[in-house]
């Protein structure tokens, strides 16, 4: 691990964000989670790191304090892997990305873990050619739990677009179709006004996720 460490300069902006896309956690899959989308594998490997102010999970349920605090290291550590070039999770053309676009990437990242993110060759790609809207339409396909579709991650996704097209002046995204056989559409407009299919990707369905249509 580097020694240099960087502080995510949008803290207060990302744990609120989290708060309202995660709540209190996530009874769906087997994975423990609580406050904000923490997870206790997650959680634990922050305690690591500040045994003094964090308890073993294990041992006692932590508190919301102590799941914000180890959220906040947590985010930190995410910005700090992309963003230090001695970091072997490193992202290069991170730091050159508009605000909204580094946003999206570390909260998607909080979502489905750093090291996920380092496989996905189309998003690395657009990043290092500093390419923000390109960069969050490859992650409009992960909105996925368990490896399955979820309606409710699509829209969570389509909003972190959306706060990136809106700045560039880009065709941002005005519908989620999620349909019976776990398809997800990101509909928008084009700059002349025509119906446009942003992406569409499929995967089996989740059982949580029902089929539907929901305007953005």
């Amino acid at each position: 691990m580097p020694e240099q460490r960087y502080i995510y300069p949008r803290m207060n902006k990302l744990l609120n964000h989290l708060l309202l896309a995660e709540g209190r956690g996530d009874d769906v899959t087997d994975v423990v989670t609580g406050l904000a989308g923490m997870t206790k594998g997650t959680y634990n490997r922050m305690q690591k790191k500040s045994p003094k102010a964090l308890p073993r999970w294990d041992k006692e349920t932590p508190t919301d304090d102590q799941l914000m605090t180890a959220s906040r290291m947590y985010a930190n550590k995410i910005y700090s892997d992309f963003i230090d070039p001695e970091s072997n999770l490193y992202l290069e053309g991170f730091d050159s990305l508009p605000e909204p676009a580094q946003d999206g990437i570390i909260s998607s990242a909080y979502n489905l873990g750093e090291k996920s993110m380092s496989g996905f060759p189309g998003f690395r790609r657009a990043v290092k050619n500093k390419d923000p809207y390109e960069a969050m339409k490859q992650l409009l396909d992960t909105a996925n739990t368990e490896g399955r579709s979820s309606k409710g991650l699509a829209l969570r996704r389509a909003r972190e677009f959306n706060s990136v097209a809106s700045k560039l002046g880009r065709p941002r995204i005005n519908r989620v179709v999620a349909s019976e056989d776990g398809t997800i559409s990101y509909l928008g407009q084009s700059e002349d006004g025509q119906a446009l299919e942003i992406l569409r990707y499929k995967k089996p369905r989740h059982e949580t996720s029902k089929p539907g249509i929901v305007d953005i």
